[in-house]
């Protein structure tokens, strides 16, 4: 639809003469007549602006010349165009569509109009409004046509312009009569401010505004409908110099083209809220086995030392070495003391713990330059001068001893870092399988969203845009289904430290003084969770310097997602108290922010899966108990949910590492349980 639209609006040509209350711009879009009136000094950002319908011949008149001036002097641009008696059609909708596309892509205007309906542009803008209720920022209207059955009482003069017998109308009123289509505008929050006049014969107040008003309240819209006492369907100069519906206009107008409020999650718990999911098989120090040909040297290499500079035509295993050690890989032992030029040479086997693919970075500094030789094939190989080593995958088994051979090209030393390529469980293999495709841009780079921010107010004090860490949290599957999910701008504070307790670290004030703490631990007690509280406000006196892109459009908090519980489940008293102290937790953190509805989220513990046994399904148990949906605390039916992490489980033999405790350090499991958190904070922010 869009490249459609664009298509139309490329063709853009001056228009035949309109006449205009006030001095303005006429063109054409899509094949009509269209016009803006702006103010003589445009403010800074989007241009705020009113949506006049209906625009026909003598639409809008000098009747709108106050209105007008007033919205003018405000900043605020008024537009409209001419889809002749569409009464609210799909072809009218359309043209209605092409103007706000070239509005709003080519002058700069505000993409959330007030639409100002006047009588029949009733049916003309609500149709148009309920199918981009995300592109209106609020309705206004003087004696609007709001049902197409009232007006003009004859659906046979309607039926021509949808392309529709008059049964075929009347069958598909729910797809074209805008007071049955009204859901999506409540959804969205658009306000709507109507006058109207009780004595209406043409555009009756009931049908209408006030039928209207009511259903839209049904609905959990806000709908204000002034009525207007002993006046009817007239050019009373009252319906258009009312104060209250243009002051309302601009303020709305003004608010709409504002900088949307950025939406801010504050997310906390415990090690796996800060974040252990494994984007890639790492480096490690320590993971192989070595022995030398000497007895008494296990777990080390002979390194012999070669007098003279390195060169390739030499062979080595055919001189005698200058001296002779013995090292660890991998360690911080150091090779044979040798004078002058000398090339360095470590022999011996090497064995693995575990079958797998591995690759190979010996030395450090300039003993990177070197040849590692393992089972007859050369796995590394780095030159002076060259920029990259030469890696070769090779594939090992437990069990057995090979022969490895490294050549150091001058003198060596004992840094050795292997990787196990290929390690399930990890981002990197996940993606490449083909899974979470989002993650991966356009050029095989991992995805960076700007739109999302995250900064970590506890631990690095740093941020910005989301992208992947070499290990990450829950923030990452969140903050792409939080940022799929919204138009504005979204900060993710993250206040979590490893090793901590919801009953000592994070506990809330609510839960009182734990007795007999000896004077030394008191300042510990609850320290988390003031560190959380500090760390949030600080992040948020301090957005301008933050987010780069911030323009004092100030922000909402919009949700707290919790992620805990290991921690607890070693006490059999903070086991037994879990459930307690986290209602406090819920309560005192609403009370500190002054949002008592606070949308809240808790992902349970989720170790072992569904074969979770004793304090730990225990702290489960509280924590699906705490739920709006239990039944257990009415209070947070609607703005609690807890989802159970325990399907996100997964084994030691599909992750990268055994630690049961981190989820074994599984990508999927800790990007399914971001991603189920934001679910729910979605569900809860459908009914603020």
């Amino acid at each position: 639809m869009r490249i459609a639209l664009l298509s139309l609006l490329v063709s853009l040509a001056p228009a035949q003469e309109k006449w205009l209350p006030r001095p303005g711009e006429v063109f054409e879009v899509a094949g009509r007549t269209a016009f803006v009136i702006e103010p003589k000094v445009r403010p800074e950002g989007a241009q705020p602006w009113v949506w006049y319908a209906p625009t026909l011949a003598r639409y809008p008149g000098d009747t709108e010349g106050w209105m007008f001036d007033r919205f003018l002097a405000a900043g605020v641009a008024i537009a409209g165009i001419d889809v002749g008696e569409s009464y609210g059609s799909p072809d009218g909708r359309a043209q209605f569509e092409a103007l706000h596309e070239h509005l709003t892509s080519e002058r700069g205007y505000a993409s959330r109009p007030v639409l100002l309906a006047r009588s029949r542009g009733g049916l003309m803008l609500y149709n148009w409004a309920v199918e981009h209720p995300g592109s209106v920022g609020a309705v206004a209207g003087i004696y609007p046509v709001c049902d197409v059955t009232r007006w003009p009482g004859d659906l046979a003069r309607v039926a021509p312009a949808f392309g529709l017998s008059v049964g075929e109308l009347e069958g598909s009123l729910a797809e074209h009569n805008p007071i049955e289509r009204l859901a999506p505008l409540a959804k969205a929050g658009v306000p709507v401010f109507h006058i109207h006049g009780n004595q209406d014969r043409v555009v009756t107040l009931e049908g209408n505004s006030a039928e209207l008003a009511r259903r839209y309240k049904a609905l959990g819209g806000d709908a204000v409908v002034r009525v207007i006492d002993g006046r009817g369907h007239d050019l009373w100069e009252g319906w258009f110099q009312h104060e209250e519906l243009t002051d309302w206009v601009i303020d709305q107008a003004r608010r709409a083209a504002a900088p949307p409020k950025l939406k801010v999650y504050l997310l906390a718990g415990q090690s796996n809220m800060v974040g252990m999911g494994t984007r890639e098989a790492r480096n490690t120090r320590h993971a192989l086995f070595f022995t030398s040909e000497a007895e008494d040297a296990q777990q080390k290499l002979t390194v012999s030392a070669y007098e003279g500079a390195w060169s390739a035509d030499t062979d080595y295993d055919a001189l005698t070495p200058s001296a002779v050690a013995t090292a660890t890989m991998g360690g911080d032992d150091r090779f044979p003391d040798a004078e002058g030029d000398h090339v360095d040479i470590a022999r011996g086997f090497l064995e693995v713990a575990k079958a797998g693919r591995y690759t190979f970075d010996p030395g450090y500094g300039h003993t990177i330059y070197n040849s590692m030789v393992l089972d007859g094939q050369e796995v590394y190989r780095r030159e002076r001068g060259r920029e990259r080593a030469d890696r070769e995958e090779i594939t090992l088994e437990p069990g057995r001893r090979y022969p490895v051979t490294i050549t150091f090209f001058g003198s060596g030393s004992a840094p050795f870092w292997i990787r196990e390529e290929g390690l399930p469980g990890t981002l990197a293999t996940l993606t490449a399988a083909g899974q979470f495709p989002h993650l991966v841009d356009a050029n095989g780079e991992w995805a960076v969203r700007d739109d999302v921010h995250y900064h970590d107010a506890r631990i690095s004090k740093q941020g910005g845009p989301l992208s992947i860490g070499a290990t990450f949290g829950p923030e990452l599957g969140f903050g792409h289904v939080i940022g799929d999910a919204h138009d504005e701008s979204v900060l993710l504070i993250k206040t979590a430290m490893g090793n901590r307790a919801l009953a000592w670290d994070f506990r809330p004030p609510s839960s009182g003084k734990l007795p007999d703490i000896p004077d030394d631990l008191k300042k510990w007690e609850g320290l988390e969770y003031r560190l959380m509280i500090a760390g949030a406000r600080e992040t948020l006196a301090n957005l301008e310097t933050l987010l780069p892109g911030y323009q004092g459009q100030g922000y909402a908090l919009a949700g707290f997602a919790w992620f805990q519980g290991h921690k607890d489940t070693g006490n059999a008293e903070w086991t037994a108290t879990y459930e307690q102290n986290l209602v406090n937790l819920i309560d005192d953190l609403r009370a500190e922010f002054e949002a008592p509805d606070l949308p809240v989220v808790i992902a349970t513990v989720g170790f072992e899966g569904h074969a979770m046994t004793g304090p730990t399904l225990a702290v489960h148990a509280a924590q699906m108990a705490v739920s709006g949906t239990s039944g257990k605390y009415p209070q947070y039916a609607g703005n609690v949910l807890s989802v159970d992490t325990r399907d996100f489980w997964r084994g030691v033999e599909v992750s990268p590492q055994n630690q049961g405790y981190h989820y074994n350090r599984n990508a999927e499991t800790y990007l399914l349980v971001g991603e189920a958190i934001a679910r729910a904070m979605l569900e809860l922010e459908k009914n603020r």
